[in-house]
């Protein structure tokens, strides 16, 4: 736990200034990892695992991280239908990108899902009325997150900052490769 706050002490005092920037947000990701590097200086496995993870080969479909620092203060779902969620702080904005980059992948962002809250992370929760998967009130069924987008990407992260109404939900992760294996070749490309 001393290493948890130590960590979330060190993240919260990163500023990502422009979202929307290409520059800013590689400049905020490259501190996140310097930090975040730091902290998982001598784990080898789990450094392992993240370039296990990332790579076309490996045998690491998900990995699961607890304990790790969150943002201090977390604004309440939204009510009136907006999406984003204005935290002041980026904690776990921070940790979610350097674990993608320190797995070896880019991250990638997409300009047409700015109505998420930014390019580069979407903020879901449930909303009423009808949404897409990162705002739908009811349960969504399974599908492959961008999939519509020209560059999908290679692995999806997920950072959980507050349980739902619902205790029950569950976010049920399939490996893609593993599913396109069972359908018939005449529909894989």
């Amino acid at each position: 736990d001393s290493m948890r706050d130590t960590l979330g002490r060190e993240l919260i005092g990163l500023k990502w200034e422009t979202k929307d920037s290409i520059a800013s947000t590689k400049e905020f990701i490259e501190q996140a990892k310097t930090v975040l590097s730091k902290h998982l200086a001598g784990s080898e496995l789990l450094e392992e695992m993240l370039i296990d993870l990332a790579s076309e080969t490996g045998s690491t479909d998900a990995v699961m991280l607890h304990n790790l620092p969150m943002d201090p203060y977390i604004p309440s779902t939204p009510t009136d239908g907006t999406v984003s969620l204005h935290k002041p702080t980026y904690v776990a904005e921070a940790i979610l990108l350097a674990i993608g980059e320190l797995a070896g992948t880019h991250v990638i962002g997409y300009r047409s899902e700015k109505e998420y809250s930014n390019p580069w992370v979407h903020e879901g929760f449930p909303r009423k009325g009808k949404g897409s998967a990162l705002t739908a009130p009811d349960g969504v069924p399974h599908h492959q997150d961008m999939s519509y987008q020209n560059v999908i990407p290679d692995l999806l992260g997920l950072i959980c900052l507050r349980e739902g109404q619902d205790t029950q939900v569950q976010t049920t992760i399939l490996d893609t490769t593993v599913v396109a294996d069972h359908l018939p070749s005449s529909i894989v490309s």
